[in-house]
């Protein structure tokens, strides 16, 4: 008897293979999925766009009214449709400068001819010397001929959390910022396709003047912590538990920006025995731009405790593990999160006469001994879509160049969607298998296949 436990994010149709239900960007590394616009005189400054190393940053440095300057990152094409119900992105944006003449933004846009725009959802500011008419600070949403604005007063070099749902469903577009409700656009919910934009311009823009180009000397700066876009109203899943798998989720959640936040806070009901977490986060430093992330793991019983921690200003590991040695039938789970490490999956297994067979962060031939109780095996890895992936150039998908890891038992190879990763799914994300079998009483193999160059942060056998 054999149960998969794991989908990532599971894809049935031609649509949902380009467009992916959770799209994460913690600018950790480069993804395909952005077209990087460097346009006028920013193709000549080599620092306009610096991303990779935790953070996006942005800057439009001294501009000419003769041209269309501008820096940002969007998607290629306008790909989300009416088809989406419920499209949600929220972005976290530190704005290093007041405004300069031109606009600078991020949300959903689309434009119909001559440029104007025709459907949208973001927060935009523009300014042109001397005409305050043209010079605002707004949310904005607009389905064609119907027009929401509402003011919104933008900081400068403070970090702000925004949050956009376009909700088809119940017709509304709604803004967040910091996690509170800012505005509602009621009865306005945006059809036509939209793609995600993240720009500053030196262009102001109205439908009765359409667009003047500004000139000026100095720059224009934003740094971008992370980008999610997903369809629906929560990034997060929770899968069924059986056996000694007590918790499994994949959160997919940043903290807040905040000190001593609690991602995780729940009591889990377990049998006196062994217990392991395995949690997989991701924690980043910002150069100056903010202080590193930092997440703390604890489980505990009473005065009994273990604990790990991410330090985002080391290298840490992105997989981590707790054992505890439990005597009572309650636990206590905690991650306690500073500033604005991701979660992206947890994994809790519990057992009376549990036992940690094999653990292992190296790819080999693996080997261990069971005693005919049923094990669950754990994979934790990083893999990476095709070079130069892209929603709408179909020939850049292409199976054979992104990363893949999947499982063999016994010479068998666990063959199912479920039981391997995909980098064309997965986009550079940590992710799990997690596997649950009945095996005979002896010796056994594991063995992980490997495409291209995907990145194992563990393998790990749990016997109940």
């Amino acid at each position: 008897m054999k149960i998969i436990l794991l989908s990532f994010l599971c894809i049935s149709t031609l649509l949902s293979q380009t467009i992916l239900p959770v799209k994460i960007d913690d600018f950790s590394s480069t993804k395909s999925w952005w077209d990087y616009h460097r346009d006028g005189l920013v193709a000549d400054d080599p620092q306009s766009i610096i991303n990779g190393k935790g953070y996006l940053k942005i800057r439009l440095l001294n501009p000419e009214n003769s041209l269309e300057c501008n820096v940002g990152i969007s998607e290629r094409q306008s790909i989300y449709s009416k088809r989406i119900k419920v499209l949600t992105t929220e972005t976290r944006v530190k704005l290093l400068n007041n405004m300069l003449p031109g606009s600078r933004g991020w949300g959903f846009w689309k434009a119909a001819k001559m440029g104007k725009a025709d459907n949208l959802a973001w927060f935009m500011e523009q300014h042109l010397e001397g005409k305050p008419k043209f010079s605002w600070s707004r949310f904005g949403t607009i389905q064609k001929k119907r027009v929401d604005l509402k003011d919104i007063a933008i900081k400068e070099n403070e970090w702000h959390t925004y949050k956009i749902v376009r909700d088809l469903n119940s017709k509304r577009t709604d803004y967040f910022v910091d996690g509170e409700l800012y505005h509602t656009s009621g009865g306005i919910a945006p059809t036509g396709r939209m793609g995600f934009h993240l720009w500053i311009d030196n262009q102001v823009y109205s439908r009765s003047k359409g667009i003047q180009r500004a000139a000026w000397s100095g720059t224009s700066e934003m740094v971008v912590d992370y980008v999610k876009i997903y369809s629906g109203y929560n990034t997060g899943k929770s899968y069924p538990v059986e056996g000694s798998i007590k918790v499994y989720e994949k959160p997919l959640v940043f903290g807040n920006g905040t000190n001593n936040e609690k991602l995780i806070d729940q009591e889990i009901s377990v049998l006196p025995g062994k217990t392991i977490v395995l949690m997989s986060v991701n924690a980043e430093s910002y150069a100056d731009f903010d202080r590193p992330d930092k997440l703390t793991l604890r489980l505990s019983e009473n005065n009994n405790k273990v604990e790990t921690a991410w330090h985002g200003s080391n290298n840490n590991k992105i997989n981590k593990i707790l054992e505890l040695d439990n005597s009572s039938d309650l636990l206590k789970l905690e991650a306690i999160s500073e500033n604005t490490p991701f979660i992206s999956d947890l994994l809790v297994l519990n057992s009376p006469s549990g036992k940690v067979l094999l653990n292992e962060s190296e790819n080999k031939n693996y080997s261990f001994i069971s005693n005919g109780k049923p094990v669950v095996i754990y994979l934790s890895a990083i893999a990476s879509e095709s070079p130069g992936w892209n929603h709408i150039d179909k020939s850049t998908h292409d199976d054979k160049s992104d990363d893949h890891l999947s499982i063999e038992i016994d010479g068998k190879k666990v063959d199912y969607p479920e039981s391997s990763l995909d980098g064309n799914r997965q986009f550079g994300l940590s992710d799990i298998i997690v596997v649950r079998e009945h095996l005979p009483a002896g010796k056994h193999t594991l063995k992980i296949y490997v495409e291209n160059k995907p990145v194992l942060n563990r393998v790990l056998v749990f016997q109940e």
